[in-house]
């Protein structure tokens, strides 16, 4: 499915009621042509979009391609922030108690929960094929959670869901909760291939939003790497970005469980990718991917294309610093908050949100802001990093310089009367 227009992309997926909805979004926004934009009303956190750029070649002479490392690390040594490594909901740990059926997490761990948090094999059947035939899904955030822990009580139910979802009339909404069950607490991954393996499925014009549910699976088994990675070489273009992506979140959620080999060798391959292709869009969505993957040895590689002459490569790389607390990134994301290109400034800036700021730092953003580097457009975004990162007098001017410029009103000025309230 290519879609024409930014538009119909995103309202393609508002249908959709997915965990990932503002993140799918993000990613069709860009990936059907348009520029990414920032949510003012959201704290900024690890986003997964894509830098869509018309295909030029790259110079290698300018962009030096730093190896990623075979040497293991330790899972300790990188927490990513905002990264779920754990498929049970917060609301849902009150509930965790000393007994009875196990529910395995995302880390490996083994949680007893209370009887009643469980559904009834039965129940999540009835859910799902009243869904299919027409009705809407459930909106409880904790119903996927729960179908899928029931998974663990019955092994005939990942192939009882599978068995409708693949059917060649079932709707979409019907597809994207069976697989969101499948996917909850990563022990029904066999099901989830033969899902997004089945040819009725592949060809439903809605498969990236089956995908792209692949985000929040634990522990994905390397045959289930392996089915996304073949995604890659789809022929609809946001598969393909999607793809991508997932895997980025694939690297992060084997190194958070210790799985460090095998998310280095996934960022490898996703690193002779890179070098594999000449366009920039390409090379840009891979390169976001690696940095989200947030393994410590890939950071030199991402650095590495912060200067780069492709606004998109750049953009990529301030995206792809976010989980990169070192002081070299965090001089290259302040330089790159004040690039020429605003989209590239609005990438940095989110990343920004990340790290707390040493007061040299604060200083350098300070300056930055009160001479006008930053461009307006980018003031929405802006106003949540100065509350959150600035502090003291800079804070306060640096809010009061952004109200000069917003004194006719609109929403931008009330999130700074808010800040300053505070």
């Amino acid at each position: 499915m290519e879609a024409s227009s930014v538009g119909g992309c995103v309202r393609e997926a508002a249908t959709l009621r997915s965990p990932q909805l503002w993140l799918l979004a993000s990613i069709l926004a860009v990936a059907c042509g348009g520029a990414s934009t920032p949510d003012p009303d959201r704290q900024v956190a690890p986003t997964l979009s894509v830098a869509d750029v018309g295909a030029v070649t790259d110079t290698a002479s300018q962009e030096q391609d730093p190896a990623v490392s075979d040497q293991p690390q330790q899972a300790s040594e990188d927490v990513r922030p905002g990264h779920v490594a754990v498929a049970v909901p917060t609301e849902e740990v009150a509930l965790v108690q000393a007994e009875p059926p196990a529910v395995a997490t995302a880390r490996g761990d083994t949680h007893k929960v209370p009887r009643e948090v469980f559904l009834s094999s039965e129940q999540v059947l009835a859910t799902l094929e009243a869904v299919l035939a027409g009705e809407d899904a459930p909106r409880d955030p904790m119903w996927r959670w729960r179908a899928g822990a029931t998974i663990d009580r019955d092994p005939k139910l990942p192939d009882e869901i599978a068995d409708r979802i693949t059917a060649p009339k079932s709707n979409a909404a019907g597809r994207e909760l069976g697989v969101m069950i499948l996917v909850a607490h990563g022990n029904a991954q066999a099901a989830v291939r033969r899902v997004l393996s089945d040819p009725h499925v592949r060809a439903d014009p809605q498969y990236y939003a089956y995908l792209v549910q692949l985000l929040s699976m634990p522990r994905p088994q390397a045959q289930t790497v392996e089915l996304v990675f073949a995604s890659r070489s789809s022929e609809d273009m946001i598969v393909r970005r999607i793809a991508t992506q997932v895997l980025g979140g694939q690297i992060g959620t084997l190194h958070a469980v210790g799985q460090t080999a095998a998310a280095t060798k996934l960022a490898k391959r996703l690193q002779a990718e890179f070098k594999a292709t000449s366009d920039v869009s390409e090379r840009a969505s891979i390169l976001q991917a690696i940095g989200y993957g947030g393994l410590p040895k890939t950071r030199a590689f991402i650095r590495a294309f912060a200067r780069s002459k492709h606004a998109a490569l750049r953009i990529a790389a301030a995206k792809g610093m976010l989980l990169d607390d070192t002081t070299k990134a965090m001089k290259l994301l302040l330089a790159l908050s004040v690039d020429a290109d605003p989209e590239v400034q609005s990438a940095a800036v989110e990343s920004l949100h990340a790290h707390t700021l040493t007061p040299a730092q604060q200083r350098t953003l300070h300056r930055s802001i009160m001479s006008d580097r930053l461009a307006p457009k980018n003031d929405g975004v802006l106003v949540h990093l100065i509350d959150k990162r600035l502090s003291g007098a800079a804070r306060t001017q640096a809010l009061e310089h952004l109200l000069a410029r917003h004194s006719d009103g609109g929403w931008v000025k009330g999130h700074i009367d808010n800040a300053l309230a505070r």
